[in-house]
C-alpha cells in the first residue's frame, strides 16, 4: 500500500467510522490518533451493545413477568440477554447460605 493509499484509508475511517470532518482530519490526524480513536471508540460500542441488551433484557422480563401466573419464579433480565446465557452460575458456599440465613434470623448457632 503506497502512502497516498494509506492515508486516503485513514481518511475513510476517520470519516465514516469516527464521523470526524475532512477539516477535522486534515488539521489534527496522525496514524496514532486515529488509532487511538478507533480503540476508544471499540470500546464504547461494547459498552453501548451491552447497554442495550441490558434494557431489552429489562423490557422483555417486565412483559413476560407481568403475563405469567403467580407461584413462578420471576424472569430477570438476564434470562433475556445472549451474551448472559453461557456464563457459568455462581454456586454459594456453605459458609455464605448460613450467614445468609443468620441474617434473616432463620438459623440459630447450635454450638452455643
Amino acid at each position: 500500500m503506497t502512502r497516498e493509499e494509506t492515508w486516503a484509508r485513514y481518511l475513510q475511517i476517520a470519516t465514516v467510522d469516527l464521523g470526524l470532518s475532512h477539516e477535522q482530519f486534515w488539521k489534527h490526524s496522525t496514524p496514532r490518533t486515529i488509532k487511538l480513536l478507533l480503540d476508544r471508540k471499540q470500546i464504547v460500542s461494547k459498552h453501548e451493545d451491552q447497554y442495550r441488551e441490558f434494557l431489552m433484557g429489562v423490557l422483555a422480563s417486565t412483559v413476560a413477568n407481568f403475563s405469567m401466573t403467580r407461584g413462578k419464579e420471576a424472569y430477570k433480565p438476564s434470562d433475556f440477554m445472549p451474551s448472559e446465557w453461557n456464563k457459568p452460575k455462581k454456586q454459594q458456599s456453605y459458609e455464605e447460605m448460613s450467614a445468609a440465613l443468620q441474617a434473616w434470623g432463620a438459623v440459630t448457632n447450635v454450638r452455643q
